[in-house]
């Protein structure tokens, strides 16, 4: 199975374009995922062998940020993957993850949720201590 970039963005953006540019050059395949598909299983949306498609939900859930997940991935191609986004200026993307034995069975929902959490955390953690009055 090659290397797969699963990319969620709600905004209709330039940087869709640019990203699946880049990807397309270093033989990555890309896959942009819908607001209706929100509710699949990661291991379905990568095309996993045993994660059929779920029924459709009635109410799609609200994701408002862009998510990138990454399939089929070594350490040393992720920082290449990186590295080439930094180089052509495609900008941040806060929320990435990587497809796991763990969360391949997650919805997009799900993990952006966790996602979120962990951002926050690690973003509040980052911020220096208050100095006492």
């Amino acid at each position: 199975m090659n290397e797969l970039v699963l990319y969620y963005n709600p905004e209709k953006s330039p940087k869709t374009k640019k990203l699946k540019r880049v990807l397309t050059g270093m033989g990555i395949d890309f896959k942009i995922i819908t607001p209706e598909l929100t509710s699949q299983q990661l291991g379905y949306l990568a095309g996993v062998e045993g994660f059929p498609r779920q029924p459709a939900v009635k109410e799609i859930p609200d994701i408002p940020e862009e998510i990138m997940i990454l399939h089929q991935f070594t350490s040393q191609r992720i920082d290449e993957l990186l590295k080439t986004m930094r180089a052509e200026e495609i900008g941040t993307i806060d929320l990435k993850a990587i497809i796991t034995i763990h969360n391949c069975t997650w919805t997009l929902d799900q993990l952006y949720k966790e996602l979120k959490e962990e951002h926050e955390y690690m973003k509040n953690a980052r911020k220096p201590p208050r100095e006492n009055a």
